[in-house]
């Protein structure tokens, strides 16, 4: 009697343990990775793409963390004026709509848009400002910069409803560096003048340069040879290494041309220290070599730059009638879509056709 009784309660027991292991296993605790979520610059402000997992729902950008046996209300994230990503995403508190007008716009999403390397992924515009709380309560500002830690809370229900499950997890605002496709994209209407070179991540800098300008030079007793450079920060790491490994590009240059000059276009954006700024061709290599060294990288708060205008101003350079005429363009982003003043992509494109110069484009991954 003894022995059935105490199996009984073994039998019981570990039936028990089975059921809250199995609880436990399937229990709602979705994880965002590192490798889950995008974080990239934008016009105005940054662009976070966050992939969508079968158990989630939605996902509201908050302040800070909720903790159950804390009394300090904590808000979620919003903007100044209304953006088209997040600003008419419903979200649902206490069982009725939040009202998306006014100065009310939420970081929210529950609607999901395709994603070039996440899939589907919940998309969220951060301009370099946003807000929480509000005057009747604790609030602040948040600036908007690669870094930073944010807060995802994560729902199992759509609109942010706290109606079900939700739970809080903190990532790092870290740029993701692209394999430049976008300035691929922008740069095709150009592939008839030239080539389009992808650098990939992981190629040498040094090596890349090295290589690729020289192999692009065509044999010809006279080149005049102009190089398009973004010097915005993004291009803190090539264009370092293009200034150092510049004078083995002109001896390899001087191999296959047996007179040539060389200037720049150096070009930013609206905004920066200057839009574009021209050297002009010289065969005074000291004096190239010296306008080179002494650029700086600089400002770039956005994806776009003027490349529009770097390539429009290929018309102020002096070029010699009798001289072959090549252009490198070096940079990590695209022109802005919509011009920023009276400059247009096809006027720029004009001016390469008009002026028969063979302009390759050098693409490189974006931070």
């Amino acid at each position: 009697m003894s022995d059935n009784f105490n199996m009984k309660n073994i039998i019981i027991l570990y039936s028990t343990i089975l059921i809250l292991i199995s609880v436990n296993c399937f229990a709602w605790n979705p994880i965002i990775n590192k490798n889950d979520y995008v974080f990239t610059k934008s016009d105005s402000g940054y662009e976070l793409f966050i992939r969508k997992k079968d158990d989630i729902e939605s996902i509201l950008l908050t302040e800070s963390q909720k903790w159950a046996d804390s009394k300090k209300t904590n808000y979620g994230l919003r903007t100044e004026k209304y953006f088209e990503a997040n600003s008419d995403e419903k979200r649902i508190l206490d069982g009725k709509e939040l009202s998306t007008r006014y100065d009310a716009f939420f970081l929210v999403d529950s609607t999901t848009e395709k994603h070039e390397t996440l899939g589907q992924a919940f998309r969220y515009f951060l301009p370099e400002k946003v807000l929480f709380g509000y005057d009747w309560s604790r609030k602040g500002e948040i600036n908007i910069k690669p870094g930073i830690r944010i807060n995802l809370r994560i729902f199992e229900q759509k609109y942010a409803n706290y109606e079900g499950q939700f739970k809080d997890q903190w990532i790092t605002l870290d740029l993701f560096i692209t394999d430049a496709r976008y300035n691929k994209k922008f740069l095709e209407d150009m592939k008839n003048t030239g080539k389009i070179i992808i650098k990939n991540i992981d190629d040498n800098n040094d090596d890349f340069f090295k290589k690729i300008i020289p192999e692009n030079i065509s044999i010809a007793p006279k080149q005049d040879i102009v190089f398009l450079i973004d010097t915005t920060s993004s291009m803190i790491e090539e264009f370092p290494s293009f200034k150092k490994v510049f004078p083995e590009i002109c001896i390899e240059i001087s191999k296959k041309v047996k007179y040539f000059r060389i200037g720049f276009i150096f070009y930013r954006d609206y905004g920066e220290k200057y839009i574009t700024k021209i050297v002009e061709l010289s065969d005074n290599m000291d004096d190239i070599f010296n306008q080179l060294y002494s650029e700086k990288i600089e400002g770039g708060q956005d994806v776009p730059e003027a490349l529009n205008e770097a390539m429009y101003n290929l018309s102020q350079v002096n070029f010699n009638n009798d001289a072959k005429r090549t252009a490198f363009i070096i940079g990590d982003a695209p022109a802005h879509s919509e011009p920023r003043d009276k400059i247009t992509n096809k006027m720029a494109l004009d001016v390469i056709q008009n002026l028969n110069i063979k302009i390759n484009a050098l693409c490189l991954p974006f931070r």
